[in-house]
């Protein structure tokens, strides 16, 4: 768990940037036949990278959401960032 409630909004943007930055690279340095390779996953079961990867991409609207409300609850004048 990142916890962005107990984090500072742009500490916590910084953050949620790195690691998807990181995620990215090593992704692009994957072999073509890795993407469909297929791996158990404990809530979905069966799955690819390509699966994991559209479900994150999902996932990770809802984390830019919850920063996006900490950010403007704390920082209601602060220049909101990009969607």
């Amino acid at each position: 768990r990142l916890n962005y409630l107990f984090r500072d909004p742009d500490a916590a943007l910084s953050l949620f940037q790195q690691v998807r930055y990181t995620n990215a690279e090593l992704l692009q340095q994957a072999a073509r036949d890795a993407w469909t390779r297929t791996g158990q996953h404990e809530e979905l079961g069966e799955v690819t990278i390509a699966d994991i990867l559209l479900k994150r991409a999902d996932h990770d609207d809802e984390h830019v959401g919850q920063i996006r409300a900490i950010r403007e609850a704390h920082e209601p004048h602060h220049k909101p960032f990009p969607e």
